[in-house]
């Protein structure tokens, strides 16, 4: 206050309180997940889904400036942008049984004939695409300079400009083989240095250096890939081994990684991975029932007696079966011992893995370079054949 009071004019105070204040100015403005809601006339059912539905899509968009000046800054300028773009489509597939109305033999192993089955189409499809672009421009005052030798400082830019795009795939093939798969890759739209502002002549060819690294979708920075495979081995469907049921998995990623700028010579990283998982189960009781014997102990010898016969002959059966009760009854305790145990559980799991530097390509979909067709579709799926010397020859 004191200072403000030794000012001669409103202007040069105005300037001073101008300079020491401590000023936040902050503006934005959301849409998050903007979309037309399916609807239907009154008395109408919704209809089933579409792949071209336009309620599958959605928007979203986002701006967020802040200002901030005190007396250490001049001008501090933070300006964020966001966008996405989002598909889902999610349906019933119908599931189609070609052989159901064929006449087979009784036999039980014409079952798994008649059980073949397939869906017409995917269960579930999404894409995702959001852009992110930050800047921010921090003029420092300088304190330093006295009256009449004022030194600028030159301003400093930090900007970020991201474009990333994720889609997922899940298609159950039938009822028992089912697919999953995902990808994530990350792009920067690198930008120009300095300010980009129409006030400067350079305004014009910096746009059009942006947009062209729009048009080539941006520089990959990274990618992921994710793959899984799940079956169930039809085996209870086979009546002579219906009391196994064996459920097996395969899952299998592949990532990539771009070179830092200033070390691109080293080239870039990528790396898979596979596992392979066997969930195994055996139902004892269901054994156990195939042998004649052991389905008797398992029943407790209940409603063995056939009506109409005579009491001399039941009188007969009961006296030689109390006998073989007594010649075999620690055999029977052995036996029940070991029918006591109901189930049996078998799990195998294995993992492997492989980590390839100094790769010179970039991904495209499924995470090929398709004009060399590296690193090649078995790499990115999992395959840990050593393809070293074969890349190497095909530089």
């Amino acid at each position: 206050t004191t200072s403000l009071k030794a000012l001669d004019n409103i202007t040069e105070k105005d300037s001073l309180k101008h300079i020491v204040q401590d000023y936040v100015k902050r503006k934005s403005i959301n849409f998050t997940n903007v979309r037309k809601a399916k609807t239907n006339k009154k008395g109408q059912a919704v209809k089933k889904p579409k792949v071209y539905d336009i309620e599958n899509f959605s928007l979203s968009y986002s701006k967020n400036e802040t200002f901030i000046r005190n007396i250490n800054i001049e001008e501090n300028r933070t300006v964020n942008y966001r966008g996405a773009l989002t598909y889902n489509f999610n349906t019933q597939p119908k599931n189609i049984k070609p052989f159901a109305k064929v006449k087979f033999p009784k036999s039980p192993y014409f079952r798994l004939i008649k059980d073949i089955n397939f869906n017409t189409m995917p269960k579930s499809f999404s894409f995702r695409t959001d852009v992110n672009r930050n800047y921010n421009e921090t003029q420092l005052r300088n304190l330093t300079s006295t009256y009449g030798n004022s030194y600028p400082i030159d301003p400093t830019y930090n900007k970020m400009f991201e474009w990333n795009r994720m889609y997922e795939f899940k298609y159950d093939l039938t009822r028992t083989l089912k697919i999953d798969f995902a990808v994530n890759s990350k792009a920067n739209i690198d930008e120009p240095a300095g300010r980009i502002d129409k006030k400067y002549p350079d305004y014009k060819g910096k746009m059009d250096t942006i947009w062209s690294n729009v048009w080539d979708f941006g520089r990959p920075t990274s990618y992921h890939q994710a793959f899984s495979m799940n079956y169930q081995v039809p085996l209870n469907k086979i009546p002579l081994f219906n009391f196994i049921s064996l459920n097996t998995r395969y899952n299998s990623s592949y990532d990539w990684a771009s070179a830092p700028l200033a070390l691109k010579q080293l080239g870039n990283t990528i790396q898979n991975s596979n596992a392979k998982q066997y969930n195994g189960q055996i139902n004892m009781n269901t054994l156990y029932n195939k042998v004649p014997y052991f389905k008797k102990i398992n029943q407790g010898n209940r409603g063995r007696r056939k009506v109409g016969r005579n009491n001399r002959k039941k009188k007969e059966e009961e006296t030689e079966e109390l006998e073989k009760k007594k010649q075999y009854e620690i055999f029977k305790h052995l036996t029940r011992l070991m029918l006591s145990v109901k189930n049996i559980s078998v799990n195998y799991s294995e993992n492997k893995g492989t980590f390839l530097p100094g790769y010179l390509n970039q991904p495209h979909f499924l995470g090929q370079d398709w004009s060399a067709l590296s690193p090649g579709l078995p790499f990115t799926f999992g395959s840990q054949r050593d393809i070293r010397a074969y890349a190497g020859n095909q530089g």
